[in-house]
């Protein structure tokens, strides 16, 4: 159980991610759509360029150290 315990921040960490990620890949998805007609990943490299500036995936993450009294 010990073990779970430990491992469940790890795995909401990351499904968080993922999460992120889709939403970006989502959005990317509808201004490719709607720009070219197409797909995020069947658009030329000069169109993902544009899309991605139009949504760029800039995420920062924070460390907290827990302190033990």
């Amino acid at each position: 159980l010990g073990d779970v315990y430990k491992r469940q921040p790890y795995d909401t960490y990351f499904q968080t991610q993922n999460e992120i990620a889709n939403a970006y890949l989502t959005l990317r998805n509808q201004e490719a759509q709607r720009c070219y007609g197409t797909s995020f990943a069947r658009c030329s490299e000069d169109e993902k360029a544009i899309v991605s500036d139009a949504y760029p995936q800039r995420l920062a993450e924070v460390y907290h150290e827990e302190k033990t009294p």
